[in-house]
């Protein structure tokens, strides 16, 4: 959703989406921003490692094409969450007639 917000008209003038902007600018990609190794307000910043954490920027880029339509009730994914299974190192999401499984540990699980 950060990414979304970034690449709108409301974070016109927020600084603090420019980096975001540029990047997505370039490649046109979610995993190009999430991947970002560099520059980041004057400190080295360490992106996603894309062999090491392919799974998870898959999932986000789906998420994030989801959220392309300003009504989609993949908006409401979030508050959809139906249940955590403890014996399970995923979270199940309801949104609709999906359901999506989440790395408990990319969704702050354990």
């Amino acid at each position: 959703m950060a990414i979304r917000y970034a690449l709108s008209e409301a974070a016109e003038q927020d600084l603090e989406c420019e980096l975001i902007r540029s990047i997505y600018a370039r490649n046109s990609s979610v995993a190009a921003v999430l991947t970002y190794r560099g520059n980041y307000n004057g400190h080295p910043y360490q992106g996603l490692d894309p062999v090491t954490d392919a799974t998870l920027i898959a999932a986000v880029a789906e998420h994030f094409e989801k959220l392309a339509e300003p009504n989609s009730r993949h908006w409401h994914w979030p508050l959809d969450l139906t249940r955590r299974d403890p014996t399970a190192d995923f979270l199940e999401a309801a949104c609709g007639a999906d359901y999506v499984a989440i790395p408990a540990a990319a969704a702050g699980g354990s």
